[in-house]
């Protein structure tokens, strides 16, 4: 075996068309690996061999660690992490700087990019695009780009609030809290300071309402 491939594991060796091979043509190279490659380039972190299968590319200063997969035709890419048990597949893309972990699923033709966070068992899937501050945790259920809302920076930590699917349900997201419309509703009585938001979010709320398709909150069940 050429001093190359013992040098660097060839089954994390990029091998598009255009790449450069180590020595000689294309077909002579190919000789000496007889175990699959995929498309991970050399500044990219790949934990395992397991992590990463079928067409799949993995490229940039992107990771995936510990048990996440990416597979299929789909893209990890710039400075993405994606680790826990998550899972990337399909057409999905994740790039720029988002976070995919967990048990969090993003797969069909989904796009999770800026510095979107996706996690617990969130699912973003179909045609969604889930982009800058975002946040979507718990049993999101992102289909579509319209399941989810994001505001900000509000608050005294400047932070970013993401209303988002939850089943049939809408879940809320800022800093360290994630919970339901009555306690968001609740924990804004608890601090004067924000009370600016009693009237604004339950509007914003309404919206999002509208547009996942989902019935107004029965009466009583907010503040």
């Amino acid at each position: 075996m050429p001093d190359f491939l013992k040098s660097h594991p060839a089954w994390l060796l990029s091998l598009d068309d255009d790449d450069e091979v180590p020595f000689g043509d294309r077909s002579e190279w190919l000789k000496h690996v007889d175990y699959p490659l995929v498309r991970v380039s050399k500044t990219a972190f790949v934990e395992r061999r397991e992590n990463v299968s079928d067409n799949a590319r993995v490229y940039g200063n992107a990771w995936v660690a510990d048990d996440a997969q990416v597979y299929g035709e789909a893209r990890v890419s710039d400075n993405v992490r994606v680790s826990g048990e998550a899972r990337v597949y399909g057409n999905a893309w994740v790039a720029d700087d988002a976070r995919v972990y967990g048990n969090a699923r993003v797969y069909g033709k989904a796009r999770v990019s800026g510095n979107a966070r996706v996690s617990g068992s969130a699912q973003v899937y179909g045609n969604a695009r889930v982009y800058g501050e975002a946040q979507v945790y718990g049993k999101a259920d992102i289909r579509q780009t319209d399941d989810y809302m994001t505001v900000g920076p509000i608050g005294s930590r400047r932070s970013t609030l993401t209303m988002y699917r939850v089943e049939k349900d809408i879940q809320l997201t800022t800093g360290c809290f994630t919970g339901t419309e009555q306690k968001f509703m609740a924990r804004l009585l608890e601090t004067p300071e924000h009370i600016e938001y009693w009237k604004v979010v339950p509007v914003l709320l309404q919206v999002l309402r509208q547009r996942c398709g989902l019935p107004p909150p029965q009466r009583g069940e907010i503040g």
